[in-house]
């Protein structure tokens, strides 16, 4: 029963359904899964950075003897983050890599189980130290009813963790949560419980294996991207100042004569689906202030036509799979009629009302 058990586990974290059924980015159906490795010998050479040891099983996938002087990393890499890239695109949940690994490691090129991707890292002898995976809500470990009687570790961002112990030959130690709409794993033949715990606080959905970590996610505007509607950019550049004096004023927000005579703002504040339209200078200003505490950037803008006073949307984005964007709506004089914070990635809005200013940049 502990074998099976422990089989399971690994199951559940290379993919929820039978690899020899699942669908293999149309390169057909993949082989039955082998054990992760195998424990690593007594004195066996550590991977830089880790405390744990190595997994020796984990050499060339196509049968070749290739040894580390013959590889090309740097050349691997980059076309493992063409890959990643792909994958981003397809898929309707975040892929995370690490933006800090131990030196010596190298990311191998993305492999895809139905919506789970898994990536391996390996040191300069081919072997496995580190895999990281991603799918969606309810995937793998996530869809066992019974994972959520053991309380969890926080991780950054109040998210919590769950450490899985598990032997080296069926894929070492894990740790998974939930992030962005995203079941997140790590897990690796020879990792503690303290290595995966460090890797998660560095895990990112819109970095690549070969850039910089706080490089620009490629589906929102860079900073300095305006769109020369003079109403929308000027909401743009409030909100990137987190100028709350200037947002939360007559000069930007509807404003209606009060019951003595002096002007209040009005404005409907939006969070999921619950809407409510609020006055008052001190209510109003403490919403702004809450609207833009988070920074975001530039995800998307549109004209809109037909529905009541609507005359733009802004809508802005850490990246694709947010999961608290922004948005505000304008009247035609680009005055904020409503406030908006999602609790779910944003919709692209394709419907006849909508005509795009500064277009979504999923597709890129």
């Amino acid at each position: 029963m502990r074998i099976a058990a422990l089989m399971l586990a690994l199951f559940v974290l290379l993919g929820c359904s039978s690899p020899a059924t699942s669908p293999t980015d149309g390169q057909g159906a993949a082989p039955p899964a082998a054990p992760e490795g195998t424990a690593a010998p007594p004195g066996e050479a550590q991977a830089p950075g880790f405390s744990g040891g190595v997994d020796k099983g984990a050499g060339p996938s196509d049968g070749s003897q290739a040894t580390a002087p013959e590889r090309d990393w740097e050349e691997q890499a980059r076309r493992a983050d063409e890959r990643l890239a792909e994958l981003r695109r397809e898929l309707s949940h975040p892929v995370f890599v690490p933006t800090q690994v131990p030196e010596g490691l190298h990311p191998q090129m993305p492999s895809r189980s139905d919506r789970l991707v898994s990536i391996a890292y390996v040191d300069d002898d081919l072997n496995r130290v580190l895999r990281v995976s991603s799918g969606p809500l309810g995937c793998c470990i996530d869809a066992d009813p019974n994972k959520m009687v053991a309380g969890g570790t926080p991780i950054r961002d109040g998210r919590e963790a769950r450490f899985i112990p598990n032997q080296p030959e069926f894929g070492g130690n894990i740790l998974w949560w939930q992030e962005d709409g995203a079941y997140v794993a790590l897990s690796g033949p020879h990792l503690t419980e303290e290595d995966l715990f460090a890797i998660a606080e560095f895990l990112s959905p819109t970095a690549t294996l070969t850039g910089p970590p706080d490089a620009l996610p490629p589906d929102v505007y860079p900073p300095d991207y305006r769109t020369e509607v003079p109403q929308v950019d000027a909401v743009i550049d409030a909100f990137l100042a987190k100028d709350v004096h200037r947002l939360a004023s007559c000069d930007m927000l509807r404003c209606e004569e009060g019951a003595e005579g002096a002007l209040e703002p009005v404005v409907t504040w939006g969070s999921c689906e619950v809407n409510n339209t609020w006055t008052g200078w001190d209510t109003v200003r403490s919403l702004v202030e809450g609207w833009v505490g988070e920074p975001r950037l530039l995800y998307a803008a549109y004209r809109v036509q037909g529905i009541g006073d609507w005359a733009y949307l802004v809508q802005f984005a850490k990246y694709r799979h947010d999961q608290r964007p922004k948005s505000a709506v304008l009247d035609g004089e680009g005055r904020i009629l409503q406030l908006w914070m999602g609790c779910g990635a944003l919709f692209d809005m394709q419907a006849d009302h909508y005509e795009p200013i500064a277009p979504p940049r999923t597709g890129l």
